[in-house]
């Protein structure tokens, strides 16, 4: 929009400059800078009003989303106290290894009987009931 009125105004100041004499043409220049400076300011209080606004419904849905939050905890887990905040575990801590989950090796010294568990990961079995089972 600004640039229409900006075009709009150097098509009607170069149709005044050649109707009006030498002596009009700094005032319709000085009338043109005025102009284009109020609508410059018009144009930014619009701005700072609309960006205003907008600030406004944001805290007023942060709060109203605040309450909302407020109410789900008391529908859900009574008049009590609110319950402590989690602390977040520290992502670089690697996770504990079960140890009758891990199939290869010995773990730190473990005996081999004390991680294995309850399914029997070798291929003895299938071995011997291959020979025996399928033989012709």
């Amino acid at each position: 929009m600004d640039r229409i009125l900006e075009k709009y105004e150097r098509y009607s100041f170069a149709e005044r400059q050649l109707v009006a004499t030498e002596p009009q043409s700094p005032n319709l220049e000085q009338q043109l800078d005025i102009a284009l400076k109020s609508i410059r300011s018009r144009k930014n209080q619009l701005l700072y009003d609309s960006i205003s606004e907008l600030q406004q419904k944001i805290k007023e849905k942060e709060q109203e989303m605040g309450q909302q939050a407020q109410l789900w905890d008391q529908q859900n887990h009574g008049p009590s106290a609110p319950p402590p905040p989690q602390q977040p575990q520290p992502q670089f801590l690697m996770s504990p290894q079960f140890p009758g989950l891990n199939m290869g090796g010995v773990y730190e010294g473990e005996a081999m009987e004390a991680r294995r568990n309850e399914l029997d990961l070798t291929l003895d079995s299938l071995y011997s009931c291959h020979l025996g089972c399928f033989a012709t």
